[in-house]
């Protein structure tokens, strides 16, 4: 979404259970980009799931528009700072290599859910991690 240069209204999330009906919920949010904002939101939806075994989850960004228009007497934004240190740590990601900083939230389960082919254009080659199998384990390297 930010390599595109877009921003998110909404974050919604669907969750699907065995042999109960799924959960759908969604809230609307000022325009955002940072991570820290998206997920805090989707953590607010995920705590409104029913405690069943889910079969499928999808976390879905919503209202998606172009960077708001700055209006030049308001005094900066909220997240102002927030958008400098995912400029930054974008910055890093492209120049060191994808996940070479990350949300420290996510680093237990990071290679859980590996870089796929969604439906419409292929990610950029680099957004895949070469060593990961489509199964998940880790290829050794070889002498």
């Amino acid at each position: 979404m930010r390599r595109n240069d877009l921003w998110a209204g909404g974050v919604a999330l669907h969750v699907g259970f065995y042999y109960s009906p799924a959960f759908e919920g969604s809230v609307r949010i000022p325009l955002s980009r940072d991570p820290f904002t998206l997920q805090k939101h989707a953590i607010i939806l995920w705590e409104r799931v029913p405690r069943y075994t889910p079969s499928e989850i999808a976390v879905m960004l919503t209202h998606l528009d172009t960077a708001p228009e700055p209006d030049l007497f308001a005094p900066e934004p909220d997240g102002a700072d927030r958008a400098k240190v995912t400029d930054a740590l974008d910055a890093m990601n492209v120049r060191y290599g994808l996940n070479t900083v990350y949300l420290g939230s996510i680093h237990n389960v990071r290679t859980q859910a590996p870089t796929r082919i969604p439906f419409g254009p292929p990610p950029p080659l680099e957004e895949f991690d070469i060593r990961q199998t489509m199964c998940g384990s880790l290829h050794r390297d070889t002498p």
